[in-house]
């Protein structure tokens, strides 16, 4: 029979390691697991596009997540995104 672990405060375990949130906050990449539904279409679309670049499409999420954010970062990047449109019209 398994033993029963005791929770300690403060304490987030993943698998056999045991950290607390501040050494997990501390560290170079920190990584929260998460839940979200997404379409079957889009991850498929994911997997294809992660197989020809040669990485998981996990990753390539993360990357595509981290660019959008990029772009969409400030009043500065809006205004010049909108500059961009505008003199490409002229």
């Amino acid at each position: 029979m398994k033993a029963k672990s005791k929770l300690k405060m403060g304490v987030i375990r993943h698998g056999s390691v045991e950290m607390t949130a501040e050494e997990l906050l501390e560290s170079e990449n920190p990584k929260i697991r998460t839940t979200m539904f997404l379409e079957e279409d889009l991850i498929r679309e994911y997997k294809k596009e992660a197989a020809k670049r040669g990485v998981k499409y996990q990753q390539l999420m993360r990357e595509k997540l981290r660019s959008g954010l990029a772009q969409d970062s400030g009043f500065e990047s809006r205004l010049k995104r909108l500059e961009e449109k505008v003199l490409k019209r002229a």
